[in-house]
């Protein structure tokens, strides 16, 4: 018995500071435990393949002949890391100034300015010239899905979206195309991105590369207010974070809690929190006139959710959003702008004439089958709201943690 329990963990040191973690358990995660964050671009805790393709995350393990990528290596008894020795410093260094060779200088129009992890990484190491005198690599933008833009220039292929899209929400329609510096992030050939699930890349990128193209221009890190909260849009009660700008809501991000919805949302969800603040999409949307929003949001105004527009009395326009093909669950929307006890439930055969039920999550990694109503109960307190080193507003990731960069 002992024996096994010994197997079960294993002791290693991190940086002079010895931790004992469960076995398997990575070297990035286990230097977690000790507050030092290893910096990283194609690792995230929620995505279960890590190809170490990025280089950011090189730390030094004595005994070996070279650095070894954190994000693949196994922890194990006796191992001794160092994530800030010279050597790995200056990898890091050598990947940044090696990313920053085609990165446009978007970063005062970027609307990752402010939570990008290139920005951070390229301050922390100083990054701030080039020595490169030739002209950059251009590529411009595209549309990957009806809702979210591609800035390939800004791209450095960490292909956090192609392994979310292909490993968690089960869908293979994101590849990487051409290959060196040429690459860039596109569907398949014949296919198309149309997945409940996709607004999760544009979280889980760790620069300015994939955008919603509602937040295009909207609003700066720096400007916003986040909030914790869940999503009203079904009874799972995925744990989100809004974010609000002058009193409206610009942008919903989830929450990690591994009991509800890990770091994962749906765009039902997501976008049905945005439409409650803003009624003129909710109109458009029922009304199904996407050049007509597109003018709205070239507009630069915010219409008022007034009953000549958008919001009707009782509801109905996100009633007729419902009928559209956006939220099938109206009521929700009511009840932001008026008390429960005023606003009815709807019966079953009204629920059905509005359009169907909520798309459903894929069987595994976005929302866990059992344990409902006891995460239920800690909904307000999430383990950890993002990914160590990630998304901080305004804040180098390596504030605050040993051994960064």
């Amino acid at each position: 018995m002992a024996e096994n329990a010994a197997k079960a963990t294993v002791t290693l040191t991190v940086d002079g500071v010895e931790v004992t973690v469960p076995s398997g358990t990575r070297v990035i995660e286990a230097a977690e435990h000790v507050g030092v964050v290893v910096p990283r671009y194609c690792y995230h805790p929620g995505i279960p393949t890590r190809p170490a393709q990025c280089r950011m995350c090189l730390v030094e393990v004595e005994g070996r002949p070279k650095l070894e990528p954190s994000c693949t290596l196994q922890a194990a008894d006796d191992m001794v890391v160092n994530t800030a020795s010279d050597t790995a410093r200056t990898a890091r260094q050598s990947v940044i100034e090696f990313l920053l060779v085609n990165h446009p200088l978007d970063c005062p129009i970027c609307d990752a300015a402010g939570q990008c992890m290139l920005q951070d990484y390229a301050y922390v190491t100083n990054q701030l010239e080039s020595r490169v005198d030739e002209p950059k690599r251009i590529m411009g933008r595209d549309r990957i899905s009806d809702d979210i833009l591609y800035f390939a220039d800004r791209c450095v292929i960490c292909t956090r979206c192609v392994r979310f899209m292909r490993d968690v929400a089960e869908d293979d329609s994101l590849i990487v195309a051409q290959r060196g510096d040429k690459a860039y992030i596109d569907t398949f050939p014949g296919r198309e991105l149309d997945n409940p699930f996709q607004g999760n890349i544009v979280d889980v990128c760790p620069v300015g590369a994939l955008v919603h193209e509602d937040f295009v221009f909207k609003a700066r890190s720096w400007d916003m207010d986040a909030t914790a909260s869940v999503c009203p849009g079904c009874p799972t009660g995925c744990n989100v974070t809004i974010d609000t700008k002058e009193n409206q809501i610009v942008r919903v991000k989830p929450r990690h809690n591994a009991a509800v919805n890990s770091w994962w949302m749906c765009d039902y969800g997501r976008k049905h929190l945005v439409m409650t603040n803003r009624g003129v999409r909710a109109e458009l949307r029922g009304s199904g006139t996407r050049a007509g929003a597109r003018a709205e949001r070239g507009s630069g105004r915010r219409a008022p959710a007034t009953p000549a527009r958008g919001a009707p009395a009782g509801g109905e326009g996100l009633r007729s959003a419902g009928r559209g093909g956006a939220c099938p669950s109206a009521s929700g929307g009511v009840r932001a702008r008026a008390p429960s006890e005023e606003t009815p439930p709807p019966d079953r055969t009204e629920r059905r004439q509005r359009g169907g039920a909520r798309p459903r999550p894929p069987a595994r990694g976005l929302v866990p089958a059992d344990g409902l109503g006891e995460a239920r109960a800690g909904d307000g307190a999430a383990p950890q709201d993002r990914p160590a080193g990630e998304k901080e507003r305004g804040v180098a990731p390596a504030a605050g943690a040993r051994g960064a960069v």
